[in-house]
């Protein structure tokens, strides 16, 4: 079973029952009763699609970013604590609690401790510290927001050397006007477009031009 899945499982299941006990509970009466499906008809639709798509995810090894649940976040650990408190037997009420503590510690240890993010300053520090007046850099695939400058030169290079930024047609039409080619290839992909429709650019490039180094990152 997927870590992501028994993480997900810990307080939806707990959640679940909640919205159950809130739709049999046999006080619900009058008023109380004709309130009680809307609500729980509006908290399951706040929570258990996001819910599953984060199941899902996790077991299918498919990222969903935990943003996309913050909206309904807070509904969703209410409920999760009142399924919880309904837990009758002692022992598997702590039990459940105490896995809920290892998964947090565990995620929190990963996300502090792990890196699962692109390693941008590797890359960008050695262009910093090589990059020369005369040359020019090539951003391929351009990023989906329009940005032509490296993702994260602004962060940690703003005071760094200005880059001049051309196209792979500039480049091989006109070599004679720069030094150096600088390819910064970005496979980001939520970020960027897709690499294969450059690849067939980037083979070129290579032939033409004398490779002088790799990309460190």
């Amino acid at each position: 079973m997927p870590v992501a899945f028994l993480g997900c499982a810990l307080l939806t299941i707990p959640a679940l029952v909640a919205l159950l006990v809130l739709a049999r509970d046999p006080r619900n009466e009058g008023a109380a009763a004709r309130s009680a499906p809307p609500l729980v008809l509006l908290t399951s639709l706040l929570t258990l699609p996001h819910v599953a798509l984060a199941i899902a995810g996790g077991a299918l090894h498919v990222q969903y970013s935990v943003r996309y649940l913050m909206f309904c976040i807070a509904p969703y650990y209410i409920l999760a604590a009142f399924g919880l408190a309904r837990i009758r037997a002692p022992l598997l009420r702590l039990a459940t609690l105490g896995l809920i503590l290892l998964r947090a510690a565990a995620a929190l240890r990963t996300n502090y401790f792990h890196s699962n993010k692109a390693d941008y300053r590797t890359p960008l520090a050695h262009l910093a510290a090589n990059y020369q007046a005369g040359d020019v850099c090539i951003m391929a695939p351009p990023l989906m927001m329009g940005d032509p400058m490296p993702p994260g030169w602004q962060v940690y290079h703003r005071d760094g050397p200005a880059l001049r930024i051309s196209s792979f047609d500039e480049a091989e039409a006109h070599p004679e006007r720069f030094n150096r080619i600088w390819l910064v290839w970005h496979k980001v992909f939520w970020e960027a477009k897709s690499t294969a429709p450059f690849e067939p650019r980037r083979q070129e490039l290579e032939q033409r031009f004398t490779k002088i180094e790799a990309n460190p990152g």
